[in-house]
């Protein structure tokens, strides 16, 4: 969408945004092989209150959730506020209620899938048998990823900042001057 609406600042919140998800995905789909390994199921109705036993992987998890969602204040909010700011400006605000209701569907279908798996009591099967979270490689680059989106929530710039960069014609000329 940030792409297709074609302002800087709809390039800028699109890159941004690709960035952010990537990495949270990226976490999410790491964190669902470690508790399908640990818990030996796929069937989330099979789960329950594998917070406790997997701490590190409920975590990243949440944290991974909530970015991928477009909450504030992580990595994956700033790249959706520019892209929605992009279609707004280019008067496309149906476009733009259907990015929100998507981003409220997300975070509704992840939440919904986090309960089930990590909160509430443990369920009688399966998944009773967890005994470890996972490897310690498996957990790091989980542990990495989550990291990451944090960092890139930590070093980011007011969204307002990176808008007016990308709509300032002095910074577009500067950085296609420059020798690469």
């Amino acid at each position: 969408l940030g792409l297709a609406v074609f302002s800087r600042i709809g390039y800028v919140g699109a890159l941004l945004y690709l960035l952010a998800h990537g990495l949270a995905k990226g976490g999410l789909v790491l964190c669902a092989g470690i508790v399908e390994q640990g818990a030996g199921t796929r069937e989330m109705k099979k789960m329950g209150g594998l917070a406790g036993k997997m701490p590190v992987t409920a975590a990243c998890y949440l944290i991974c959730a909530l970015s991928l969602s477009g909450l504030p204040p992580l990595a994956g909010f700033f790249g959706l506020s520019l892209v929605l700011s992009g279609l707004l400006q280019g008067g496309h605000p149906w476009i733009a209620g259907g990015a929100i209701l998507t981003a409220i569907f997300t975070l509704v279908y992840l939440m919904k899938s986090f309960s089930m798996i990590f909160l509430g009591e443990a369920r009688t099967g399966e998944a009773l048998h967890c005994q470890r979270e996972g490897s310690f490689l498996m957990k790091g680059v989980v542990v990495l990823l989550a990291c990451l989106t944090l960092a890139l929530t930590a070093v980011l710039p007011l969204p307002a900042s990176l808008a007016k960069a990308a709509a300032d014609e002095r910074v577009l000329r500067a950085v296609s001057s420059t020798p690469a």
